[in-house]
């Protein structure tokens, strides 16, 4: 989230951002004051830069699904992601014990999709 600090700033001082880039942040300022509850993002991703290697990658939707990326590092976090990815219901299972992608096939594709775009 440390690309919505600009934003957010910009929107406290008053100051409009510049159009002649892309900012891809977009202001917490109503969140931040309790105007609203959600966030202005539909999806957050996650990259573990940890893994120097093979960096891990996750997406995580607004109803709260994270999809955990697999990958070919034998460093993974998650050896199983070596085989294949996850999806994890966080409403359900905050500790992403149960893989879920069987069951939400389609949330399972949108959040992949979404991620390797």
């Amino acid at each position: 989230m440390n690309i919505d600090f600009f934003p957010t700033f910009c929107e406290l001082a008053g100051v409009e951002l510049s159009k002649d880039r892309i900012i891809d942040g977009r202001s917490l300022l109503h969140l931040l004051r309790g105007e609203c509850k959600q966030s202005p993002h539909d999806y957050m991703i996650y990259i573990n830069p940890h893994l120097l290697e093979s960096p891990g990658y996750a997406a995580r939707s607004r109803d709260n699904f994270k999809y955990l990326k697999g990958t070919n590092s034998e460093n993974a976090v998650y050896k199983e992601t070596i085989v294949h990815p996850f999806l994890f219901d966080l409403n359900n299972d905050i500790d992403e014990s149960y893989d879920v992608k069987m069951l939400y096939h389609e949330k399972y594709k949108e959040l992949k999709d979404y991620l390797d775009n």
